[in-house]
């Protein structure tokens, strides 16, 4: 078994618990926070997500890759392109709004204000929901099919779905990170860059390739 095969795993892992332990003993101080509640939904959590990604690096090392398994491939990219074109209109929903917004930020300077301005009047449970922010909740899964798969298929990808892939990065990281002052969302886009670095790595440590694969 290569040792590069669990490294991403690994690499999520310390970075769960670390958010974690930080949330429990950190700086920030949460009033009514069920530390063990917690603890044990992420432990479960991190239980099966370690089990399923084993299962799959067994399946995979017991595949062989053969030129007909390009149409997985390409079903994969297909699906790839139109998650762009949803996370792409997610996020210029959400710039339009933070653009209407009176509490906008777009200066480095003010981010600790952006983040109180986001969270001024908040109370947890009692917020009120928009339309829009319904129809967020069903574009969450094709905006985490681009941050993480974007940028392992991004050198096979042409030209216009590569400027919205980073497009969509980019918006991510301005609306979020710029203009509410929150740090989460740039450091889960760390944490994907960090995980298609290291795949890649494997990937060439074993030798095998994408065959056959169209650009769409």
């Amino acid at each position: 078994m290569n040792k590069f095969n669990y490294k991403p795993l690994r690499i999520f892992n310390i970075y769960i618990y670390s958010v974690l332990f930080l949330s429990f003993w950190g700086p920030v101080k949460y009033i009514g926070y069920d530390k063990f509640s917690v603890l044990i939904y992420i432990s479960f959590f991190v239980l099966f997500f370690s089990f399923g990604y084993s299962r799959g690096v067994h399946s995979y090392l017991n595949v062989t890759l053969r030129p007909d398994n390009t149409r997985d491939y390409n079903k994969i990219l297909k699906i790839l392109k139109f998650a762009i074109i949803l996370a792409v209109f997610m996020e210029l929903g959400d710039f339009i709004s933070m653009v209407l917004s009176k509490d906008a930020n777009f200066s480095l300077f003010s981010l600790g204000e952006a983040y109180q301005n986001a969270y001024r009047g908040y109370i947890r449970g009692q917020a009120n929901y928009s339309i829009w922010q319904i129809i967020k909740i069903f574009l969450q899964v094709p905006l985490l099919t681009v941050l993480i798969l974007g940028p392992f298929y991004f050198n096979i990808l042409n030209k216009k779905n590569k400027v919205l892939v980073i497009l969509t990065y980019f918006l991510m990281i301005f609306i979020n990170t710029v203009g509410q002052g929150r740090q989460k969302q740039f450091g889960d886009i760390i944490i994907f860059c960090l995980f298609h670095f290291f795949l890649r790595n494997i990937q060439k440590k074993m030798g095998q390739k994408f065959l056959g694969l169209k650009k769409i």
